[in-house]
């Protein structure tokens, strides 16, 4: 199945920040800020690029908080791993940008909409990229692959991939892999993947148009 949940995208929902965005996929309902270039607080003598920090923080409470925690901790790492390359780090040398993102609602492929969202406000705020980064969850149940997939979807998958690419470029960035797949199953999600990037692509783009033609600009001129 290659169709997306209802897609929601709204700029400029955070006051006081660089760039900032909601976003809903179905009921997954994220919010991202951008901060910065502000001064790096940690320092390195050895390289002129800036830095690209990461955060997500999940709304709801879990009884297990170290859990949540750690888990939260390996989103955050995956995050910045799938949005770094696209990102122009000579831009803002010796200086950071900071990304937070907040899971109001957990509704399923949590990450993939959370990585959307963060590019979106990457653009609005302004920061050099070489394109967009639009990332998509594809779940296997069985011989079924879907792309998009709900939490319940997630509950009786297999196995999942996480796809994160620049379209326009037509560069993935990042492939993260759970669970068992064989090489027919992989293949299809692979291309169910990348194209369901394509196809967010037009409306994150329509996003940041919607705000200022000069962002997309931009970013059509790498």
């Amino acid at each position: 199945m290659g169709e997306f949940r209802s897609v929601v995208f709204q700029p400029d929902v955070v006051k006081c920040t660089s760039g900032s965005v909601y976003a809903e996929f179905g009921n997954t309902k994220v919010t991202v800020a951008v901060y910065g270039p502000r001064a790096s607080e940690k320092r390195s003598g050895f390289s002129e690029a800036g830095r690209l920090t990461c955060d997500i923080k999940y709304a709801t409470y879990e009884p297990q908080a170290e859990l949540q925690g750690f888990q939260e901790k390996q989103l955050s790492s995956l995050m910045q791993r799938a949005l770094e390359p696209a990102v122009r780090l000579e831009s803002f040398p010796k200086a950071q940008v900071d990304i937070y993102a907040s899971v109001h609602e957990s509704g399923g492929s949590d990450l993939a909409v959370v990585v959307t969202a963060a590019s979106i406000a990457l653009a609005l705020a302004g920061i050099s990229m070489f394109d967009l980064v639009a990332c998509c969850r594809v779940s296997l149940a069985g011989t079924r692959v879907a792309l998009d997939p709900s939490s319940a979807e997630e509950a009786s998958e297999d196995a999942s991939m996480l796809i994160a690419m620049m379209p326009q470029r037509n560069e993935v960035t990042q492939i993260h892999l759970q669970g068992t797949w064989v090489s027919k199953s992989l293949s299809a999600a692979l291309d169910l993947g990348m194209g369901g990037c394509l196809q967010l692509d037009t409306a994150m783009r329509d996003c940041i148009a919607s705000h200022s033609a000069d962002n997309v600009a931009a970013l059509a001129n790498p």
